[in-house]
């Protein structure tokens, strides 16, 4: 990490019944601006967004999809809320792609550049459902 650098730690959390595509635009909004300031940032909390249901939910998949764009990845992949009948993937913490590189090896990188938001997903789903 450089030294002097500033860092940006925003906690979200949007309720259940909060509309995920307007979530999804105020959100992007403030990568936005992030981005332009050029600061080091992550986006951390409960986002009540189920990231497993990325091939089966539209909202779900454009938020997913937005977040790639903008070089956000989530750097949790396994399930944060387990019930006796459901495992989801609410709870997450996203760090730029950029600032990624700094803190992964190479081969890591290599599979989070190649691999698609589906093809992630999709690996993601199967290790889950090895258990």
């Amino acid at each position: 990490m450089t030294q002097n650098k500033k860092i940006i730690v925003g906690i979200v959390y949007p309720p259940p019944s909060t509309n995920i595509t307007t979530f999804t635009e105020h959100v992007l909004n403030i990568i936005d601006y992030l981005q332009v300031e050029n600061k080091q940032c992550y986006i951390m909390g409960d986002f009540n967004i189920n990231l497993t249901n990325y091939g089966s939910h539209t909202e779900t998949q454009d938020y997913i999809d937005a977040m790639f764009q903008h070089s956000f990845i989530p750097l949790i992949n396994k399930p944060t809320r387990i019930t006796t009948t459901t495992a989801t993937v609410i709870d997450n913490i996203y760090i730029a792609m950029i600032y990624l590189v700094q803190i992964i090896s190479h081969m890591e990188l290599f599979i989070h550049i190649f691999l698609t938001t589906y093809q992630y997903f999709y690996l993601l789903n199967k290790l889950m459902t090895r258990r």
